[in-house]
């Protein structure tokens, strides 16, 4: 199982907003797919993406 996958990633304006563009291979490994909700955690200096799953989205709820 990968633990941790280093590729790289590019950053493009759209408008008045920033997009991040990651690499194929990246999209596979992790299954994120066009439209994939992704949890972003900030932890400077680093960016933590999550794919958001419906099960969490349920247990926070629950905690509440």
């Amino acid at each position: 199982m990968l633990d941790q996958m280093k590729e790289k990633v590019i950053i493009k304006q759209i408008g008045n907003s920033a997009a991040i563009f990651l690499d194929k291979g990246a999209l596979k490994v992790y299954d994120f797919k066009i439209g994939s909700e992704l949890e972003i955690e900030y932890k400077y200096p680093k960016i933590i993406l999550k794919k958001w799953d419906e099960n969490e989205a349920h247990e926070d709820e629950n905690k509440k």
